[in-house]
């Protein structure tokens, strides 16, 4: 829909009124529907560069392109309500985290081998831009408080994500394998969520509790206190569920697994040299299997 729009309110108030109201004229520039192609484009043109053009790196695009669109067509699907709505900023918000995730994994190959702190701060803003692209594309171009609120949430996002890998990597220091990453991942993500949201909601509570100069009953702060940290942990679960596609590629897909490797360089994680699956020359054994750590290269005889 783009061109010359004549908006008609309508509404049934009685006989002595007019049900039409006056007609609004509206024009519907054609380009803001490419806002929406602005994140598909981009992913493309990431996974198109040199050192993405190995097998398995396209894996990153089915989140942000698939999980996004789901919620986006059912929220169409239910019409104009408060739940479509909401299912209208939730799919938005889905788009961002899922397009700025897709975005670091496909520039990681930029971030193995450098310091703590030159990769964690190449790695925010590498997550900063992305967001302003994104923000972009889920906008139409427009500016409002809804647009506000959706980058302070993916602000928080980007702490807690950064955050929690920080601290898993830190756990991880003296044992490495790809579950127990996980395990300790999921375990800092829902417990830490579930308690640092409990802690702030009872700080809020209490110095509105001070200001008003009302008590807080003990039932009445154990009841919030237990509620609060049921929907924290909730939210950590799903928050855990959002990012384990992403985590998976990063453990077990050859292309991500060695950059991740090459980020974290924890104790157990194979070096980059080892891998069969190279960035740069992105050539495959034959037999498809990875050489074994110890294994010696193969030499020719020259004679």
């Amino acid at each position: 829909m783009y061109g010359p729009l004549t908006i008609v309110g309508i509404q049934d108030i009685g006989p002595l009124w007019p049900r039409e109201g006056k007609a609004v004229a509206y024009h519907w520039p054609v380009y803001i529907h490419a806002a929406r192609l602005i994140i598909p484009l981009v992913l493309v043109a990431l996974l198109l560069r040199r050192p993405n053009r190995a097998r398995g790196a396209w894996w990153v695009l089915l989140p942000p392109l698939v999980l996004p669109a789901a919620a986006l067509w059912v929220a169409e699907k239910m019409g104009e309500s408060e739940i479509s709505d909401a299912m209208g900023f939730v799919g938005d918000n889905m788009t961002l985290f899922f397009f700025a995730l897709a975005f670091l994994w496909l520039m990681s190959y930029r971030l193995g081998n450098l310091s703590r702190l030159h990769t964690f701060t190449q790695a925010l803003g590498l997550l900063a831009l992305a967001g302003s692209i994104g923000l972009l594309g889920v906008s139409f171009f427009g500016y409002d408080a809804m647009l506000i609120l959706k980058a302070f949430v993916y602000s928080v996002f980007i702490f807690v994500f950064l955050a929690a890998m920080a601290l898993t990597a830190f756990m991880s220091r003296k044992r490495y394998t790809p579950l127990w990453f996980l395990f300790h991942f999921f375990i800092i993500l829902v417990v830490g969520i579930a308690a640092v949201g409990t802690a702030l909601s009872v700080l809020l509570m209490t110095l509105v509790g001070g200001i008003t100069g009302g008590g807080l009953g003990m039932e009445y702060l154990v009841t919030m206190v237990v509620g609060q940290m049921t929907v924290s942990a909730f939210t950590g679960l799903v928050l855990f569920l959002l990012l384990l596609p992403f985590l998976a590629l990063a453990l077990w897909c050859p292309v991500y697994r060695q950059r991740f490797h090459a980020i974290f360089r924890l104790p157990g994680m194979r070096p980059a040299g080892d891998s069969a699956y190279n960035d740069l020359t992105h050539e495959v054994p034959m037999t498809g299997e990875e050489p074994s750590a110890g294994e010696p290269p193969e030499t020719t005889n020259g004679l």
